[in-house]
């Protein structure tokens, strides 16, 4: 039997599997992997009504909220392309990821520790591929993010191809001004799962995530 090539493919296939395991535990609560996909479907459904699908540029600026895989996930399940923002970015270098990777929906929290990122996009100038911003409030102690703002009711189809690009990441940038590398759909679910067999993980493993997303 074949195995997934997609990471929208590798998410359902999981849920299928493990509907009912822990598939994120955090400092909010811990989520299913049923949880897990039916939010990434919820916000799928507003991406569309938001004109988000194959090939759209979706820029994610957001610190390591359970969230942010929820989007990012979503986004693929649209057929889009994540481009993850450090929040550590300033203006000049905001300005030159959104322009270089042609983001068209930038969704983004408006505040993290002292970083300000609506002040930080006005001081950045928005470029002109850039149609939309979808601005997300920071949680209470204990509590979601909500996501509201992305959820929709268009009807959803797993638009993600294989061969199709999935996310743009962004090099250091240490010597010169950062590049961003594509990598395909297939080839991040296909490192997933090999990476995973290489460690030898099983169902009642758990990890920790302790990088930026």
């Amino acid at each position: 039997m074949k195995g997934p090539e997609t990471l929208p493919e590798l998410l359902a296939s999981s849920v299928a599997r493990f509907g009912e395991r822990p598939a994120l535990i955090s400092s909010r609560g811990r989520w299913t992997y049923a949880v897990f996909g039916a939010r990434v479907a919820a916000v799928a459904s507003g991406l569309v009504a938001r004109g988000v699908g194959p090939g759209t540029h979706v820029g994610l600026l957001a610190p390591n909220w359970p969230e942010w895989l929820v989007v990012a996930f979503a986004v693929w399940r649209c057929g889009g392309v994540v481009v993850p923002i450090s929040t550590l970015y300033r203006p000049r270098e905001l300005h030159h990821a959104l322009t270089l990777a042609d983001v068209e929906v930038l969704i983004a929290a408006r505040s993290f520790l002292k970083h300000d990122y609506e002040a930080t996009l006005a001081a950045a100038g928005r470029p002109a591929t850039l149609r939309e911003v979808v601005w997300l409030d920071p949680p209470d102690p204990g509590r979601a993010v909500e996501l509201g703002a992305v959820f929709g009711a268009e009807t959803l189809l797993d638009a993600a191809r294989k061969e199709a690009a999935a996310t743009i990441i962004f090099t250091s940038g240490s010597t010169a001004e950062p590049k961003g590398a594509v990598h395909t759909q297939r080839a991040l679910t296909q490192a997933a799962l090999e990476d995973a067999a290489v460690l030898g993980l099983e169902p009642a493993d758990r990890t920790w995530g302790y990088l930026p997303f």
